[in-house]
C-alpha cells in the first residue's frame, strides 16, 4: 500500500474535504490540516474508511486514512 500526503492548511473550507474525498482509493492518505476535520469522519464512514488522528495541537493536525478491511 502506498500513502499520499496531503497538505490541506491554508485552504479554504470545504476545499480540503473535497480534496479528500477526491484521493480515496487503496492507498493510505495521510493529511495536515489547522484542525480536526470532523465533519470529515462520517463521510469517511459511510464510504467504508477507517481514520485515525496521530497528531492533534493547536493549528495542526494530522489523520491518517485508509480504507477498512
Amino acid at each position: 500500500m502506498n500513502r499520499i500526503t496531503m497538505d490541506l492548511r491554508g485552504l479554504t473550507p470545504p476545499e480540503p474535504m473535497v480534496r479528500i474525498i477526491s484521493a480515496l482509493g487503496d492507498d493510505e492518505i495521510e493529511a495536515t490540516l489547522p484542525h480536526q476535520p470532523v465533519p470529515l469522519y462520517a463521510m469517511l464512514e459511510e464510504r467504508g474508511y477507517l481514520h485515525e488522528v496521530v497528531r492533534d495541537e493547536p493549528g495542526l493536525c494530522v489523520v491518517r486514512i485508509r480504507r477498512r478491511p
